[in-house]
């Protein structure tokens, strides 16, 4: 899979499509034997979401989704690992992460698990919360919407995170985000 994951981020979208089509489908159905190759998988995957090809970056998503199946290292290790995307030196790497992560977190594999709102607190919500300072409003507002997203299915989560950031990011989404709170009361 090493081969397949370096394929995957070749620059002709082309070719990278098919090597992750191909990843996808070795992940569905290999779920319980990509474990060690999962980091390398997801760096790919992440990688992979900076194609100029809607088709690659959707793809790359749902390899992100099978990967979630596989049993080791776990999902914190996913979610860390598509969260690493919100710091990548490409702005449509970073946007696309903030997307990614949600849907990853919202897939089947997930919500079987219950929800794991300590990974939630320590990982996800302080990325997408980062990423309100971004310098590229894409990165901004596709944060804006992730955290949308966090704030009606993992309320209890995000405010958890939110007492661990730090005083400029509280006060971006404050910004951002105060007026909502105050409509729903």
């Amino acid at each position: 899979l090493t081969a397949a994951s370096t394929c995957a981020t070749d620059p002709n979208s082309r070719v990278s499509l098919k090597w992750l089509q191909f990843l996808q489908e070795t992940a569905t159905a290999n779920a319980s034997d990509i474990d060690e190759e999962l980091p390398g998988l997801i760096a790919a995957c992440v990688e992979a979401l900076g194609s100029s090809s809607s088709a690659c970056r959707q793809t790359a998503v749902q390899v992100l989704c099978a990967c979630g199946k596989a049993p080791d290292p776990g999902p914190q290790a996913l979610l860390c690992g598509v969260t690493e995307g919100t710091r990548h030196a490409t702005a449509r790497v970073r946007a696309e992460s903030c997307s990614a992560v949600l849907t990853v977190l919202d897939s089947a594999h997930f919500r079987t698990l219950g929800g794991d709102d300590q990974v939630i607190e320590e990982v996800v919500a302080p990325a997408l919360l980062e990423c309100l300072e971004d310098s590229t409003p894409t990165v901004v507002e596709a944060a804006e919407i992730a955290i949308t997203s966090l704030r009606a299915l993992h309320a209890q989560a995000l405010a958890t995170a939110l007492e661990m950031v730090s005083p400029k990011v509280l006060r971006l989404y404050r910004q951002r985000f105060e007026g909502l709170e105050d409509e729903g009361k």
